[in-house]
């Protein structure tokens, strides 16, 4: 298959690109392992050069970043801590953004094998697998039920996303959410019919001997922006307590020690601090790392308030010792590409 596309369809934020890259990358090796040829891998640029050094990072190699993508899927990015304005957003311009994405896939991408779907607000029209910590109509299902949070929002706008993301969702073929995920809190939930339980969603982590104090924390910034001021001055009043404060190599400051995040499994790493995004409590789950999450503020997206309530209910280290004994191994990425390779039979 010289010209198959393995295309990343991701949502905002960091964690789903690289979630997407990592999973396209290896059900592309195993392809080119058992048939002699390489599907390409294709995903929007959205964050420019911090995307490229990022996916660099976690040894996503190959992928082609289309800018034009990128361009497109602009509107559909959440930021600013302002999920009104994502939500009315998104509504205006998901149809026309998917149908002009489907056309400029076709002409320029015809061969598209497998859509990786990462939370997106939109599809190709392929079939597709998704992974992420919940499906997002199941997001506005739980946000309309919850008085806290629906007060915030529009109802009916709530409501018409639920249906848009239903519509989004109906192309896939497996939907991975781990064992431990945004609903955790909730012991009635029920699975949907095509969603597969799995451990989380990053490699197993490596240590980590840099030489760094005993006293390091690990403040996480979010790739959709949220919360940087809430972040940073928790970070300097840490600092000012005396801690030694490491950040992301891309953040924007010059206060603190830059490193990447694979320092988070150093032993000298007393606790990662960030917004509770997916991304942050799987790296600390697979590191065995303490993760104190920021409250949830009003406006944001309603899956950190759910997040929250998760790391609250039910802590996160113990609900990792859970997922050790339910999986042979813990290393997510793998379990999902092998699943994968399984039921699309590649």
């Amino acid at each position: 298959m010289p010209s198959s596309i393995i295309y990343v369809n991701p949502g905002h934020g960091n964690e789903p690109y690289i979630l997407g890259g990592l999973i396209a990358q290896g059900v592309a090796n195993h392809i080119e392992t058992t048939t002699g040829q390489r599907p390409k891998i294709v995903m929007p640029l959205l964050y420019g050069d911090r995307q490229k050094a990022i996916l660099k990072e976690w040894g996503v190699k190959g992928v082609r970043l289309d800018t034009s993508l990128g361009g497109m899927y602009h509107q559909l990015v959440f930021a600013d801590n302002n999920f009104s304005r994502h939500l009315k957003t998104t509504l205006i311009q998901q149809p026309s953004i998917q149908e002009v994405t489907r056309r400029y896939l076709e002409r320029k991408y015809s061969d598209i094998t497998l859509e990786v779907n990462i939370a997106s607000r939109i599809s190709s029209g392929q079939r597709a697998v998704f992974a992420f910590p919940c499906l997002i109509s199941e997001l506005m299902e739980k946000t309309l039920g919850e008085r806290v949070l629906a007060a915030q929002f529009d109802q009916e706008q709530l409501e018409q996303f639920y249906r848009t993301m239903q519509e989004v969702e109906r192309n896939f073929c497996l939907a991975f959410i781990p064992a431990y995920h945004t609903f955790s809190y909730d012991s009635n939930r029920t699975s949907k019919p095509n969603e597969v339980a799995t451990p989380p969603l990053k490699p197993l982590s490596e240590p980590n001997n840099d030489p760094l104090p005993r006293n390091s924390v690990y403040c996480m910034f979010s790739g959709t922006g949220s919360e940087v001021a809430e972040l940073e001055k928790r970070a300097q009043k840490l600092q000012q307590e005396g801690n030694h404060i490491i950040v992301q190599p891309w953040a924007n400051t010059t206060q603190f020690d830059k490193r990447d995040t694979c320092v988070i499994s150093n032993k000298n790493i007393k606790k990662v601090l960030g917004r509770a995004g997916w991304g942050t409590i799987w790296q600390c789950q697979q590191a065995g790392a303490e993760f104190e999450a920021l409250p949830y503020s009003v406006g944001d997206d309603p899956e950190m308030y759910f997040n929250v309530r998760t790391l609250a209910e039910v802590p996160m280290l113990a609900a990792t010792q859970r997922q050790r004994e339910l999986f042979t191994s813990m290393d997510g990425i793998t379990f999902v590409v092998q699943r994968i390779i399984a039921e699309m039979r590649f």
